[in-house]
């Protein structure tokens, strides 16, 4: 498997709930569940894959419903996502702020609301990058100071196409790291 409960020891951390899926390609690969609870996939699973892919430019936002996502405080990965394959695909990530101290420091931080829609964009995962330290963006927060309560995934890369079984990335789970029950 994927070591998902290695990163994630504790199973309340994985996004519970999908939110919004947009996906521009037509083959659906997998079930929206599969992006749910603790990360399952296996390079030796046979048959429909336990993951979900965005396709070219495609979206997915996940909730928290029994945690919330927050910072550590410190230098430690606060957000993992179980994105399968070799390589992660480039996608961004945004985040959902739970309240307005969190929103604040977003846009203090100059931090984009793209779509004008709650979700502000705080960077990417790719190549073997597939984990976040919100304090590395939002410094000088104590641990739990900055809460979430969904993350955005949108597939990025320049140049793909929709061929293939699998286009974009593929993702398996997300973790709150750093979690904190809700407020």
């Amino acid at each position: 498997s994927n070591n998902g409960c290695a990163v994630c020891p504790d199973g309340l951390s994985f996004a519970d709930e999908v939110l919004l899926f947009e996906q521009n390609c037509g083959n659906l690969v997998g079930e929206l569940e599969n992006a749910l609870g603790v990360a399952d996939w296996s390079e030796d699973s046979t048959g429909t894959p336990a993951i979900l892919s965005l396709g070219k430019g495609g979206t997915l936002r996940l909730g928290f419903t029994n945690n919330q996502l927050s910072n550590s405080g410190n230098s430690a990965i606060d957000l993992w996502v179980f994105e399968v394959g070799f390589a992660a695909e480039r996608s961004s990530i945004a985040l959902r702020p739970v309240d307005f101290a969190t929103r604040s420091a977003l846009v203090t931080a100059a931090f984009p609301d793209l779509d004008g829609d709650g979700y502000f964009t705080v960077g990417v995962i790719e190549g073997s990058t597939t984990g976040l330290d919100i304090d590395a963006l939002l410094p000088g927060f104590g641990n739990g100071d900055l809460r979430f309560d969904a993350i955005q995934l949108r597939d990025d890369q320049d140049g793909s196409n929709c061929s293939g079984p699998t286009t974009g990335a593929d993702i398996d789970a997300v973790c709150a790291i750093s979690s904190m029950p809700p407020v």
